[in-house]
């Protein structure tokens, strides 16, 4: 398989999972474990993927993902409402997990302010909590994709 062939191949493969480890992708296109990490070199370098210890995840642009602040004004009432809902049915002193996302942001934005535990990948859902000391705040870490505010990965 030519090197451009595969590395394409690798690209797709970490696009549509998000995150593979280097053992798995060796194995699914048949190549040692140092031309998976040459050909991710390459994708890293083009801004497509980003390499962790053992493995790698999706940095490159999708298609069908808006930026977290386009995404927040898209159909902005509906999200509102759900938040609202959601926000009513949770109790003080829970403990949730959030991930990212415009309408879980909304729903943050809502709990401000209520005794309870957060634990969120997302960098805007952490930051609507700064002003709340009732709220503690666990941000799980990883690499932070520039398009939705949510670390990912190792």
């Amino acid at each position: 398989m030519a090197s451009r062939v595969r590395q394409d191949r690798l690209l797709e493969l970490v696009r549509i999972n998000g995150f593979a480890s280097l053992h798995n992708l060796a194995n699914l296109l048949k190549v040692s474990e140092s031309t998976v990490r040459r050909d991710l070199g390459f994708l890293e370098k083009e801004g497509s993927v980003k390499r962790t210890h053992g493995g790698v995840f999706y940095t490159g642009p999708s298609p069908n993902l808006g930026h977290f602040n386009q995404r927040q004004q898209s159909e902005h009432d509906r999200k509102v409402a759900i938040a609202e809902l959601t926000a009513s049915l949770i109790n003080d002193g829970d403990t949730l997990l959030l991930d990212g996302g415009s309408t879980t942001y909304e729903l943050a934005q809502r709990l401000v302010g209520r005794p309870m535990q957060i634990v969120t990948n997302s960098l805007p859902v952490a930051t609507a909590f700064t002003s709340s000391e009732e709220t503690d705040v666990v941000l799980i870490g990883g690499y932070v994709h520039s398009r939705t505010g949510v670390a990912i990965g190792p």
